[in-house]
């Protein structure tokens, strides 16, 4: 007898993809501190925005970002977080190594999984910093672009079919 098919499951197809990419360099010298307490919007620099606009409430987001990074200053600890519209509280926290010496070069990679909760466009964004003062530069080091514009620091957003 011929084989029997079945449906597939509901849920798990990527119903998009958005994608935001800088290969410039970015300064800035807003401190974000490396505590036990969740930071917050007006800590660090802002380094890139993405909005999404989900089609479903129960579907799912996968969020991914990196920064590629260095500080002026040794003895920093570096930490970047995911924020989500006007919320103030991060939603995400992603952390370096101390840099040893000014201008280690580094990057940092954050992951993110939740469901959108909402079908109106959502804006995500990803601020970074370091716990003490000097300068803060995405994309390169001292005041050294790398790469060529090809260094690129980022977000992507999957939606997921729930």
């Amino acid at each position: 007898a011929p084989p029997a098919f079945e449906a597939a499951a509901a849920g798990g197809k990527i119903l998009q993809v958005v994608h935001v990419e800088n290969g410039a360099t970015l300064t800035h010298t807003t401190v974000m501190p490396a505590d036990n307490t969740v930071n917050t919007s007006s800590e660090g620099g802002e380094l890139f925005t993405l909005a999404v606009t989900p089609a479903n409430a129960s579907n799912k987001l996968i969020i991914q970002y990196i920064v590629h990074c260095s500080h002026s200053a040794a003895n920093n600890f570096i930490t970047g977080n995911l924020y989500q519209d006007s919320t103030s509280a991060s939603i995400n926290t992603i952390n370096s190594t101390v840099i040893r010496t000014a201008s280690d070069t580094f990057a940092m990679v954050g992951w993110h999984y939740m469901t959108s909760g909402t079908t109106s466009e959502t804006t995500f964004k990803v601020r970074a910093g370091a716990n003490n003062g000097g300068t803060f530069r995405m994309n390169g080091s001292g005041a050294v672009q790398h790469g060529g514009g090809t260094l690129l620091s980022g977000m992507t957003i999957w939606e997921i079919a729930a």
